[in-house]
């Protein structure tokens, strides 16, 4: 949507710039699923801290996002790391993923349920994806939050169904973050 985007373009117009990677906690404690290389995609990547942390651990990574100052804050970081990845500005509403081409997906703290299934099949045979977003909860500490961006109770585990589960907390009774971490079965 162009008014997202243009509030993140809001946000980060006004964010120093700065050389830190810090991926989200839910990367570093799940670090072992993260050992094989291969392709990474990082949708709604923003500044790039996990997509840059992926490609660290040795992936080519490709960090998607609408907002075009977001994408200019994390080439100075990659660069600034020695790193290289592919920027890419795009509309998520309208983005086209391939079919069995990435070796990790990683998407955080966006919510378009039109993206699910590409998202699935964009996986290849093993390979992992990490999806972490708001439950209704949220709305306790922002009442204010658009309900649209909110995933209810369970609504994960229906989702991701077809892949095979290594870590959620999808219909927990405490916490704003939902997460699920799963990968394709082979063949």
């Amino acid at each position: 949507m162009r008014e997202d985007i243009d509030r993140w373009n809001a946000k980060y117009a006004d964010r120093p710039s700065s050389d830190s990677i810090e991926p989200d906690p839910l990367l570093l404690e799940h670090r072992q699923l993260l050992a094989s290389g291969g392709l990474c995609i990082d949708l709604a990547g923003g500044t790039g801290n996990n997509g840059l942390f992926a490609a660290q651990l040795g992936y080519r990574s490709i960090i998607v996002d609408g907002s075009e100052a977001g994408l200019r804050l994390c080439r100075l970081k990659a660069q600034a790391n020695d790193l290289d990845p592919m920027l890419v500005v795009a509309d998520l509403d309208r983005l086209s993923l391939p079919e069995a081409a990435f070796d990790l997906v990683l998407l955080f703290h966006y919510l378009n349920r039109g993206l699910v299934g590409p998202i699935c099949r964009s996986l290849k045979p093993g390979g992992v994806l990490f999806f972490k977003t708001f439950n209704s909860r949220k709305r306790l500490e922002r009442p204010d939050f658009p309900e649209k961006y909110l995933v209810a109770d369970g609504e994960l585990r229906e989702w991701f169904a077809a892949l095979h589960c290594v870590a959620t907390n999808d219909g927990a009774s405490e916490g704003a973050t939902y997460h699920w971490i799963g990968y394709r079965p082979e063949g």
